[in-house]
Formats: structure tokens, sequence, C-alpha cells
């Protein structure tokens, strides 16, 4: 990862910032079934909207900037 890339963690926390300032929630939810191609794979989206702002492959419980 670059130096100049923000960790997932840090990226979800800038979603939750921009959900908190317009009202909304971010929905996230990991990808079950089996015929997806993007199984495993974690979704994150708006409430306000019904296709995913980003795609997690693994999350973690504090930053790794």
């Amino acid at each position: 990862m670059s130096s100049l890339t923000r960790c997932n963690h840090c990226q979800l926390e800038g979603m939750l910032q921009r959900a908190e300032e317009r009202g909304i929630e971010v929905v996230v939810e990991q990808v079950v079934e089996p015929d997806e191609p993007l199984r495993g794979w974690i979704a994150a989206r708006y409430s306000d909207r019904k296709v995913p702002s980003a795609w997690f492959k693994q999350l973690t419980t504090h930053c790794v900037c």
C-alpha cells in the first residue's frame, strides 16, 4: 500500500463522518451469495443508495495507515 493511500479503516471512518453530516447511515454487509463474484468481500453503502460506495476485502478495528 502506498504511503499516500488511506487504510480501509480510515476510509470507512470517512464514510461514516460524511453520512452523519448528511443525516443517513452507512450499511456494511459481507457478500455471502455463493454465485456472486465478490463473495467474501465487504460492501459499504450509504443508506440512501442501492449500490455500494466501497468494497473491502478486510476491515481492521484500528488505523493501519
